[in-house]
């Protein structure tokens, strides 16, 4: 049976100023002050409401299919009206998420949801979001049932918010992009974004159906499957939108909904070794015991949306009446019962006797009552357990001297309704200003000045949000910056719109909800063939670029004031402030002939492809325009759009500098170097090609270089600068991956390539030199410390790092306005190992240098002598060598270390892990241990894929966690690839690799060489045919001769362990399906290679291949700009290129209301 449109069940509505407030995201800003319901708490509670809604779905859902649960348990789901029973629901155990992750696996492992291309996903999305607006009734009656929520709000600004979220990520399906690298050396780089498998979601009960949209909606766009266990509180409506989700065309098994307890159904979720992410949204508590379930299991990575303490600063230049009511929605709001409420109201002491006041009169005039009940504003609390907590923390409140403003006790005889409760006096040291109450309770501190409130928010675990109240732009700035939080509301409170992510700092969480942002700027469609006249007549619009922004003035209007006409010009965005002057000047001579002004916004040309927008008068006569040919084509269909006014355009250009074979080639060089940097480039007539002809070729290049290295750069305004900054970063940006595009495609950068400036970045660069000029040197205490070859350590190791840290600004529904920013995350750990030192060292104080951070760096007890730094002010960069159990332990769980690195072992890695997350909730990044495929494949020409094969296990004695350990060989040319394998493992030179030509040196210690020896022996014993090697080299030191094994088996322990050692196992294949399967089946996916000249057999594999890095016909590509990292429990996160700076950024949002834009 259906419900009946719910609003015949209500006696009133919202008002629209009202309705439309809450549909603004949810959120409210302080000029909105309609729609405020003025009831007193005093009200008697009526009989309930009864819901003519029927609970269809309690039962788990499991493959498409609503089921029982195994043991046949139910429990109760209750109305917090009334604490009667609304119906039994089946409750899931560990069998059931067994179920449930068996389901869920075997349908993206064999089910058609990952392959189904991203728009066919996201029409399922969009049906889904239609089906919620048609039953957006029922829904918002279910959750109001449940959960004891308004249903005016569930129903006006809930529910359509999920349906707006799911229309968002419906249409982020098809926009996940990957990304070409450029990379040093003869490679192709290209990065793939995958599906992460299996995802665990555990919800919480104050808002149900929101955060089930959170969790799914960005999980199913990128077509992972899901099992996601409700809260045992509040199951109905997200059971209700899943059945609507399966109605939308969704394949079984894709998403299965288990509803339990946490301790059984919950706890199984997040240890379960076959889910490969996890993401959880409750209390810190509860968080804390997630990470660790999962770190003590497969190391899943795991998102966590927890709890929060979030300020609320008034500003003494606050309205106190917008203030007050503000405040009240930020902390009443959903029954105070919201991870961000602005639980903490700080209020400037000139205004605060006043703030208390009119605080106190608010919550008075609060409605209290039945959820269905229209104009209600507050609902009962989720359950007696949380009704009877907050009721202790009010008592302790009054107990510890906080005085009490109103409310503090139950409202009404039954259910769980508590009345609106404001304390006034509270100081920082009570428990109500310290922990996170989540109910109706408004704490309200006084403070004097910035300052102090700055260190009083920021002095807590949490750091979810913050709201500031103050119209003065310097204090927004302020306090959005030193706000140590992940969402700063300025004037606004509760903004949740899709597109801003959500989540916080310190023990409020790891990772965000919802995302990212990005508009794009779309070319206007349509082909245009227009004729240009150029005719000296009438009214002229005239539009000039940033370039010559003096000289191009004298070019338009020059010509056009001597023919006698009249003209609107409008400047570039960029630089406005010459041709104003001038016009100044020529009007005393030209009155009533120049009107110089910016034009308005676009009609028909859209504003990212003008940068500022051009509406071109219909009025005119004749338009002349210099700049951007795109800029050109669209400056020409609002002509032709609207009077067809002729249009003079002087555009780009891509203009040819020949240089013959007769040249003076120093006399071309310098010419042409004048040709294409004069003016920083930025000249549409530049040189751009310089054809040289062969015969003076070389020599005009390396004349060019030279004279572009002499080239002064630096501010303009200081004598003998020959070149400035960019016109913006606009233009930067665009210049830079031009550079790299050339790159890419196999151009030979001589000289540049990269930006000039920043402070950071040149003190990393004086590092960077420095490193080059005590290249020998560090190598030599590389091999000496390590054993590794001199010349790989001389040659290969040694790199450098450059930072691009870039905030954003979003869309967001409604008038607001929100921008991120990326903040570096304070103090890292960082703990490297003994295998690489000298590069593991660059790999973690690289980016955490860039971003702004100050690091600890724990090096390896075997290889401490290489770390070292320079150029660095005191404190950034500390040092500390010492033993994992001691030194490594006190640094991962150390209180104060906001953020932790770790390269080693997993084994290592489950403790290194569980020390940060019984600590403060550090987010940790681990890259862990590996045991990766190498495959060849049947095509392969033998002799070449044989030395591929040696290079990917033998180098560094095989002490490298990505070591190409599985040598998979396809049957055909098995025998031949062993006896080849064979011959090139007696050919490798071992010995003191300090002597040239050496290939192999020691093991770093006696243990492991010892434990290398022992898996040899244990490949013997095992029946695996040992065809070379297997024993000390010499009589001294820790040499081991390369060993080769043949005939290995999957089961066989030197083909399950990471040896970490110089011993290659060589295993037979038949077919790819074989390979993919055994490849697949390890604990670890750090990397794998792939030998072979078939294109679709490559694609293939690269796309089954689980692991973080696949290397098509090379191997151990080590580009700075790629990133590496693994899959399964070769760890969490990634190492080098973009992706790495991440790890060492704060993602804060910052909302602000729009009053009366210009555009949206």
């Amino acid at each position: 049976m259906t419900i009946p449109r719910i609003s015949s069940l209500l006696s009133r509505s919202f008002t629209s100023s009202a309705s439309s407030a809450l549909l603004s995201s949810i959120g409210r800003n302080s000029s909105r002050r309609g729609g405020i319901f003025r009831y007193s708490t005093a009200a008697v509670v009526e009989e309930p409401i009864n819901p003519s809604v029927n609970v269809n779905y309690t039962q788990l859902l499991i493959n498409g299919q609503f089921v029982d649960a195994a043991t046949g348990k139910t429990f109760e789901t209750l109305d917090p009206r009334t604490g009667n029973v609304i119906a039994s629901v089946a409750e899931g155990d560990a069998e059931d998420v067994n179920r449930a992750v068996s389901a869920a696996r075997k349908a993206f492992d064999e089910g058609p949801w990952p392959r189904m291309s991203p728009y066919e996903r996201s029409k399922i999305l969009l049906r889904f979001a239609d089906l919620l607006e048609k039953h957006n009734d029922e829904i918002a009656a279910l959750e109001t049932w449940d959960n004891g929520k308004p249903f005016e709000q569930a129903a006006k600004a809930e529910v359509p918010l999920v349906i707006r979220l799911m229309r968002y990520y419906a249409g982020w399906a098809d926009k996940i992009h990957g990304l070409t690298v450029p990379a040093d050396g003869l490679h192709q780089v290209q990065t793939l974004h995958e599906p992460i498998g299996v995802a665990g979601q555990i919800i919480p009960w104050n808002f149900p159906l929101l955060m089930y949209a959170w969790k799914i909606g960005p999980a199913l766009a990128c077509g992972n499957t899901i099992v996601l266990k409700t809260a045992e509180q509040t199951p109905l409506s997200a059971l209700y939108a899943s059945k609507l989700l399966h109605e939308a065309g969704l394949p079984p098994g894709v998403l299965n909904v288990v509803s339990g307890y946490g301790p059984t159904a919950g706890a199984a979720l997040a240890s379960h070794m076959d889910v490969d992410k996890l993401a959880f949204t409750g209390s810190t508590a509860t968080g804390k015991i997630v990470l660790q379930l999962a770190a003590r299991s497969n190391l899943k990575p795991v998102t966590l949306e927890l709890g929060g303490k979030s300020p609320f600063i008034v500003c003494e230049d606050a309205n106190v009446d917008e203030a007050v009511e503000l405040a009240h929605f930020a902390l009443f709001f959903n029954q105070g019962q919201c991870c961000c409420a602005g639980s903490r109201t700080f209020v400037h002491e000139s205004i605060y006797d006043e703030f208390v006041e009119k605080a106190k009169a608010r919550a008075l005039r609060r409605t209290v009552g039945d959820p269905f009940k229209a104009g209600i504003e507050q609902g009962p609390q989720i359950d007696s357990d949380q009704f009877e907590k907050i009721l202790r923390y009010i008592r302790s409140g009054v107990e510890n001297g906080a005085t009490l403003e109103t409310g503090g006790e139950r409202f009404g005889k039954e259910g769980f309704f508590i009345k609106p409760t404001v304390f006034s006096n509270v100081q920082d040291g009570m428990l109500i200003a310290q922990d996170e109450i989540f109910g109706p309770v408004q704490s309200i501190l006084k403070f004097k000045d910035l300052g102090e409130v700055i260190r009083r928010a920021n002095a807590t675990s949490y750091g979810l949000a913050a709201g500031v109240f103050t119209q003065n732009l310097d204090t927004a700035n302020t306090l959005t910056r030193a706000l140590k939080v992940g969402t700063v509301w300025i004037n606004c409170f509760d903004v949740f719109d899709a597109a801003i992510p959500f989540g916080g700092y310190k023990m409020s969480g790891h990772g965000r909800e919802k995302d990212k942002i990005r508009g794009l700027t779309v070319p206007a469609e349509g082909p245009h063939q227009v004729q240009t006249l150029q005719e000296g007549i009438g009214f002229v619009g005239q539009i000039i670029p940033w370039n010559f922004l003096l000289l191009m003035y004298a070019w338009k209007i020059g010509p056009a004031l001597a023919c006698g006409n009249t003209v609107v010009l409008k400047t570039a965005e960029q630089t406005p402030l010459s041709a104003l002057y001038v016009s100044k000047v020529e009007l005393v001579h030209f009155q009533g002939a120049l009107e110089h002004k910016e034009i308005g916004l676009p009609c028909s040309v859209r504003r990212g492809e003008l940068g500022i927008g051009i509406r071109v008068l219909v009025t005119e006569a004749q338009v002349a325009f210099t700049g951007s040919t795109k800029t050109g084509e669209a400056i020409l269909q609002s002509a032709a759009m609207s009077n067809l006014k002729p249009v003079t355009l002087e555009l780009g250009g891509k203009s040819p500098f020949i240089v013959c074979e007769d040249a003076n080639v120093d006399e071309a060089v310098e010419m042409a170097h004048f040709a294409l940097f004069f003016n920083q480039g930025q000249c549409c007539a530049s040189g751009s090609r310089t054809f040289v002809h062969e015969s003076v070729y070389d020599e005009f290049v390396e004349k060019a270089k030279a004279r572009a290295l002499r080239r002064t750069v630096g501010d303009p305004f200081k004598a003998g600068i020959e070149q400035g900054p960019q016109i913006d970063s606009k233009q930067f940006e665009k210049i830079m991956r031009y550079i790299r595009s050339g790159v890419e495609s196999g151009a030979t950068l001589e000289s540049g390539g990269e930006r000039f400036g920043k402070e950071r970045s040149r003190v990393m660069w004086r590092f960077a030199d420095l490193l080059e000029d005590h290249n020998d040197q560090i190598a030599a205490l590389e091999t000496w410390d390590n054993g590794k070859p001199y010349e790989q350590a001389a040659k290969v190791e040694v790199q450098s790092w450059a930072d691009k840290i870039h905030g954003l600004t979003i869309p967001a529904d409604g008038l607001h306005h929100v921008q991120t920013l990326h903040e570096p995350i304070g103090v890292a750990g960082q703990i490297i190992p003994w295998n690489f030192p000298l590069l593991m060292y660059a790999w973690k104080v690289g980016p955490a240098l860039a971003c702004g951070n100050t690091v600890i760096l724990k090096t390896a007890e075997q290889t401490p002598l290489s770390a070292l730094h320079a150029g660095l002010p005191p404190g950034v960069l500390n040092v500390v060598s010492g033993y994992g159990p001691t030194a490594g332990a006190a640094l991962a769980s150390h209180m104060d270390v906001n953020k932790l690195a770790f390269t080693g072992s997993t084994e290592t890695g489950k403790i290194v892990i569980q020390l940060a997350e019984k600590s403060n909730l550090k987010p940790v990044t681990l890259e862990l241990g590996g045991k990766s495929p190498f495959i060849v494949c049947e095509d392969a020409n033998v002799d070449e894929a044989v030395e591929l094969a040696h290079f990917s296990l033998f180098f560094n004695q095989g002490q490298c966690c990505c070591a190409g350990s599985h040598t998979y060989v396809h049957e055909r040319i098995y025998d031949e690839f062993v006896e080849k394998a064979k011959a090139r493992a007696l050919k490798r030179v071992v010995g003191d690799p300090f002597k040239a030509g050496t290939e192999q040196g020691p093991q770093i210690d006696s243990e492991k060489f010892e434990k290398i020896l022992r898996y040899i022996r244990s490949g013997v014993d095992n029946g695996a045919t040992l065809e070379t090697g297997g024993e000390r080299f010499g009589t001294g030191g820790y040499f081991i001769k390369p060993t080769v094994f043949s005939n290995v088996q999957d089961d066989m322990l030197k083909a399950q362990d990471e040896i970490f050692g110089p011993v290659q196992s060589i295993l037979k294949f038949k077919d790819l399906d074989e390979v993919i399967r055994r490849a697949n089946a390890s604990n670890c996916g750090l990397a794998a290679g792939v030998f072979t000249q078939n294109i679709d057999t490559a694609n293939t594999l690269t796309r089954a291949l689980r692991v973080g890095t696949v290397w098509i016909n090379c191997f151990d590509v080590f580009d700075a700009a790629i990133p590496f990292g693994g899959y399964k429990m070769s760890g969490n996160g990634r190492e080098k290129g973009i992706y790495c700076l991440q790890n060492y950024l704060q993602v804060k949002a910052v909302v602000s209301p729009l009053k009366n834009p210009a555009w949206l």
